[in-house]
């Protein structure tokens, strides 16, 4: 266990620029409210996607808890997220900014919890180390502008919590390995479960987290009775994850899942995604490079107050390899995984381990000289501030235009063909825009076998609008019973989504008129 008031550091420029308190606060509500603007900032602009739309569509208010957890009963991810949404939006409204709104929040969140992890990962612990503070507020700083971290904040989906949960779960483990105990280790079983149940990364998170800790543990202490404290920690967390053991042999289960096989090369291009552009990744590249070169050298083990307690390890060397090795280990199981057994990679999904990334390049940032401590931290901030302001992050179109989609052919309905109906093979995600605007309408799931009844009561009175988002219309059979007694007169192809007006052919086999000069075609977005 530590001194529970640790030895000052003996370096007297340490202590002459050591933050105060009321200062570091300060700072860090500025990050806050500047992360919180980034964040806001044109929230809508983009439309709900297909992902954010299954979030909205099947948590939404007027569904029972009980009827949320009937719809995620063959979906591979835990209820702790759609559960979460559903409270959010009945207490504020079922609309796309509010369903964001839940995002933004948790990615603000996110800086302060990164904070207290930066500070918990640099705290003075006598070798002379950064100053825990200073490295807390670099940590903040590198969430604030993260364009990376930016982007699933506007998103209504689960990364910006998990990443706020996996915060504290790092926060967590520097606790239990500093301060081994029944306290320590409840805490961050607690925290852990909390990341389990909002994605099953979770899993690779906590079972890398521990598989570090150990295997350093053993390798300084060269024994296995240190290990204890940890196997406490695993078995809660086994006991909090129960809840979620059938969804979680479910996705173990899986034979087939939709993302692609990485490369051999994949970590290069994460690491780019991680931080947004080529500078800055290069810049956290070198940062972290530097780390060796920078920390001070490690505690003897066993350092710090002896007895039962005492600190399995401690000091920003071991802790900032614990973070390390813990990152890699997210990294190289799923992508082993991925190669061997089943494909499970995307760069959002590894958002588990990116707290611990952030904090060591906070960790390298202030453990730099004082003169070019400033000049990282502003390099950071202008490099990110670039990409947002010259990669179009803010104006260009990169979502599925559902909602575009639905408003143009609604309008166009209203205005010239009040009969119309609207149909869609991904109905509910339409009619959410639909029933958000006030559509007195609804988007039907239109079969083959509806089709011929449609056509004869459309015919001479209005035609069948089609929302297409995903080019999913139909299987072939019902593309062919299509064509066969509608024809193509209007459309608009937006971004991943398009609205397409079919009208009832004048007779049976009559030709297609889709060809001809009369169809009119309105291209868009």
């Amino acid at each position: 266990m530590e001194n529970v008031n640790p030895p000052e550091p003996a370096s007297a420029e340490r202590d002459a620029s050591e933050l105060s308190r009321a200062r570091a606060a300060t700072i860090l509500v500025a990050l806050a409210l500047v992360a919180a603007a980034l964040r806001l900032h044109r929230l809508t602009f983009q439309s709900l996607w297909y992902d954010e739309l299954f979030s909205v569509v099947f948590s939404h208010p007027r569904l029972t808890p009980a009827e949320i957890v009937a719809k995620y009963s063959t979906d591979v991810h835990p209820l702790g997220y759609p559960l979460l949404l559903h409270a959010w939006m009945k207490l504020w409204g079922a609309t796309d900014f509010v369903a964001r709104l839940l995002s933004v929040f948790a990615g603000t969140a996110s800086v302060i919890a990164t904070y207290f992890l930066g500070r918990a990962l640099g705290g003075f612990d006598g070798t002379g180390g950064p100053s825990g503070r200073r490295v807390g507020l670099f940590a903040a700083l590198v969430v604030t502008v993260d364009p990376f971290h930016i982007y699933y904040s506007q998103e209504a989906r689960s990364y910006a919590v998990l990443f706020a949960l996996s915060a504290l779960s790092f926060t967590a483990l520097v606790g239990l390995v500093r301060r081994p105990s029944f306290a320590s280790a409840a805490l961050y079983a607690g925290a852990s479960a909390l990341v389990l149940h909002c994605h099953y990364y979770g899993v690779v998170l906590v079972a890398a987290q521990l598989g570090s800790a150990a295997l350093l543990v053993v390798v300084r202490r060269r024994a296995l009775r240190p290990l204890a404290p940890l196997a406490v920690a695993a078995g809660l967390v086994a006991v909090a994850a129960l809840p979620w053991i059938v969804p979680l042999a479910r996705a173990a289960s899986r034979d087939k899942y939709w993302p692609p096989v990485p490369g051999w090369l994949f970590a290069l291009d994460y690491f780019h995604e991680y931080f947004g552009s080529v500078p800055l990744a290069i810049l956290a590249a070198l940062l972290l490079l530097s780390l060796p070169f920078t920390l001070p050298r490690a505690p003897a083990p066993g350092s710090g107050e002896p007895g039962r307690n005492a600190a399995l390890l401690t000091g920003p060397r071991p802790l900032s390899l614990l973070f390390a090795l813990t990152s890699a280990l997210c990294l190289a199981v799923p992508y082993l995984w991925s190669r061997y057994v089943l494909s499970m990679m995307q760069t959002r999904f590894s958002m588990v381990f990116l707290p611990a990334l952030f904090a060591l390049v906070a960790l390298a940032m202030a453990a730099l000289p004082r003169r070019f401590r400033g000049l990282a931290a502003a390099a950071f901030a202008a490099f990110a501030a670039a990409e947002l302001a010259s990669g179009g992050y803010y104006t260009t179109v990169r979502n599925e235009q559902w909602r575009e989609a639905g408003r143009w052919a609604f309008r166009e309905a209203v205005e010239r063909r009040p009969a119309d109906r609207f149909a869609a093979e991904l109905a509910p995600g339409f009619q959410f825009y639909f029933d958000q605007d006030g559509f007195a309408t609804r988007v039907e799931e239109t079969s083959k076998l509806d089709l011929a009844k449609a056509a004869r009561e459309l015919r001479g009175r209005g035609g069948l609008w089609l929302l297409v988002a995903r080019g999913r219309r139909g299987d072939a059979a019902f593309t062919a019973e299509l064509e066969r007694r509608f024809e193509k007169t209007a459309e608009r192809r937006l971004v991943g989504a398009a609205a397409e007006l079919w009208r009832p052919r004048a007779g049976k086999g009559a030709k297609s008129r889709y060809d001809s000069p009369r169809r009119r075609k309105v291209d868009g977005g």
